[in-house]
């Protein structure tokens, strides 16, 4: 039995080492492209739950606001404000949410030092503007509003809806 052993020389040649290397590399290949798809996806999903969350806070914001000045800054159709970060007046390193004033003579808001909101080394910028009316007479105790979530990644800029209601403070 010693000696069968002894004389067997047949083992795996040098051809059939490249080829099972070869195959192993194709489906290592494939298994990689998988996971760099799937870190791509995920990163574009992380962009677009913090701009949900952005413009989430953009309505809570809003909805803190005082009802009579929101209708009056929101009383023509076109309007648009942007929803910005800036030192508040107390302590110049603390960044507080403010909408872009319509005067900025009446206010004591430096603007030059207001930035966009950013969350997770990304830059985000909300646009808030009227929402449609449907009945004028929920005009006097609602205010449709429509907050524009705007961010660039990886690629075209991407943006973000969402719409909501400012309620008067006689319904709250």
């Amino acid at each position: 039995m010693a000696k069968k052993i002894k004389n067997c020389q047949s083992g795996v040649t040098l051809i059939e080492l490249l080829v099972s290397l070869t195959i192993l590399t194709i489906i290592l290949l494939s298994v990689t492209r998988f996971f760099f798809q799937a870190a791509t996806f995920n990163a574009s999903n992380e962009s677009r739950t913090v701009a949900l969350n952005v413009a989430r806070n953009a309505l809570m914001f809003m909805e803190k606001q005082s009802f009579v000045e929101m209708r009056h800054e929101f009383e023509n159709p076109g309007t648009e404000k942007w929803l910005k970060m800036c030192p508040s007046e107390g302590d110049p390193d603390i960044y507080v949410y403010t909408l872009e004033p319509s005067n900025p003579e009446s206010n004591n808001i430096d603007e030059s030092k207001c930035r966009n909101i950013e969350v997770n080394n990304g830059s985000y910028h909300a646009a808030i503007s009227l929402g449609d009316i449907e009945n004028a007479e929920e005009k006097k105790y609602y205010i449709p509003i429509k907050v524009k979530v705007g961010w660039t990644g990886n690629g075209p800029q991407k943006t973000m809806e969402l719409d909501g209601t400012i309620k008067s403070e006689d319904l709250r």
